[in-house]
């Protein structure tokens, strides 16, 4: 009879797998982060590219109307949907996905009705995006035109940082919100804190920021914001 001691093979795979799960969860932990980093730079990369897209056709359309926005077509303009609307009734845009953003609430579902009213276009809760009346191209360009929905829609508007990254309405990313200026410029702006359910931007000195450097309300600066339409 041997006196050689046989390995257990079966105790040996089971430690083998356990070693390997062990790695790949270790692995895991480390990627899932920078996947989630990953993933929330593209869908601001996307927001400022359509914000940016919705500037575009805004300057398209004002190029034929000495310098005037949509909203000065209107008598009483009440919302940003309506606004925009007109770029379809104009021809100057065809699709509703430029008024999308990622984790939002409010979105396009892709029917726009028929010229030449395109009664579906822009339809409550289908638009992200608020933006400053009367205002023209020719304005100062450090002027906020194109930016996402407020949880505050008055001069200047507020934004609800607590509920950053969820589908609120007036929800923030954790670095900011994205803002498109009236010289075409996009990019994401930081908020006046870290937390709060209603944050302006942030002071930029002499308690001012993006909005207010151009006066404390809609009174003074003769703009007012046109909010986006919720569904009832």
């Amino acid at each position: 009879m041997s006196d050689v001691i046989k390995p257990n093979r079966s105790r040996f795979g089971c430690l083998h797998i356990l070693v390997v799960l062990t790695a790949a969860c270790l692995l895991a932990s480390m990627f899932i982060p920078t996947f989630g980093r990953i993933s929330k730079r593209g869908n601001i990369t996307i927001g400022i590219s359509n914000c940016r897209q919705i500037i575009t056709a805004l300057r398209m359309y004002s190029s034929d109307h000495g310098g005037k926005y949509p909203d000065a077509a209107l008598a009483n303009p009440q919302s940003s949907n309506e606004v925009f609307r007109i770029l379809f009734q104009k021809n100057i845009i065809d699709n509703e996905l430029m008024l999308g953003c990622p984790m939002s609430q409010f979105v396009p579902d892709g029917d726009i009705g028929k010229a030449p009213s395109f009664k579906q276009a822009v339809e409550a809760g289908e638009n992200h995006w608020a933006m400053t009346s009367g205002l023209s191209d020719s304005a100062s360009g450090s002027i906020p035109l194109v930016f996402e929905n407020p949880v505050i829609a008055t001069w200047s508007p507020k934004w609800n940082v607590d509920a950053k990254g969820t589908k609120t309405r007036g929800r923030s990313w954790s670095s900011g919100v994205i803002v498109g200026m009236n010289d075409s410029s996009v990019g994401i702006q930081p908020l006046d804190s870290k937390s709060g359910t209603a944050v302006p931007l942030k002071d930029m000195g002499e308690g001012t920021n993006l909005f207010t450097q151009h006066g404390d309300s809609s009174v003074s600066t003769g703009f007012t914001i046109l909010d986006v339409e919720v569904k009832p």
